[in-house]
């Protein structure tokens, strides 16, 4: 490195007795005007104002003085900051990024992960963010996508079948087989016509699953023939 280069100075912090010392001597130069205006209440009026005024210059300056002194600090220890898009509280597949739902935090750059969110914009999660974690852009579902659209796993659709009088007590995130029920004219049957499908909408009379597209066919004859019955598995 070349000796005559100089490397750029922080800018000095203010110091705190000297910040003092100007406080005392402007306090002493008050003292004497107050003397010199005693005699009228305008004078006395004049001085309180401008010593409540000097008090809180000083409180601001120290204020920033310990704020720019713990910035430095935790620059020193980790380095540059970043803003990251941080969730607030469990965000299940298919909430919307917004202010009740996610904050902006400053993280140094060195734990940043790759593809982190920088701002918040109201798109949809795509899958479960933990309270608490950077959200990224592979959290994200495409953009436009709904509340449950934003649910279905990649390379699924959605098929949405009745809940039937004996409903199973599935929830969005849960999985089920779909079985069709199935008559040969002596007897019933059932076969499995999608595999570990999972829940993405539940309301009083359906549900929504997300199964491969080469399942929906049949998912959704036994739904419109109603004799499809969802199984909650592992």
């Amino acid at each position: 490195m070349d000796s005559g280069t100089r490397r750029p100075s922080r800018p000095s912090r203010p110091d705190p007795g000297l910040v003092l010392d100007t406080v005392v001597g402007h306090l002493h130069r008050l003292r004497r005007r107050s003397l010199q205006l005693r005699s009228t209440g305008l004078g006395r009026r004049v001085v309180r104002r401008r010593v409540v005024a000097l008090l809180l210059a000083v409180v601001t300056t120290l204020t920033v003085s310990r704020t720019v002194t713990a910035a430095r600090t935790a620059v020193d220890r980790w380095g540059p900051t970043a803003p990251v898009v941080v969730a607030t509280a469990l965000l299940p597949a298919g909430s919307e990024l917004g202010q009740s739902t996610v904050r902006v935090e400053q993280w140094p750059t060195r734990l940043v992960p790759q593809g982190a969110l920088t701002a918040v914009d109201g798109r949809r999660t795509a899958r479960t963010v933990a309270a608490g974690a950077p959200v990224t852009a592979t959290d994200l579902a495409g953009a436009g996508r709904g509340a449950v659209a934003s649910r279905l796993p990649d390379r699924t659709v959605g098929v949405t079948v009745p809940r039937g009088p004996a409903p199973a007590p599935v929830r969005p995130g849960d999985r089920v087989d779909v079985l069709g029920a199935t008559a040969d004219g002596r007897s019933l049957g059932a076969q499995q016509v999608a595999a570990r499908a999972t829940v993405v909408a539940v309301d009083r009379v359906t549900v929504t699953v997300a199964v491969r597209r080469s399942e929906s066919e049949d998912v959704a004859a036994a739904a419109a023939a109603g004799t499809a019955v969802l199984v909650l598995v592992p």
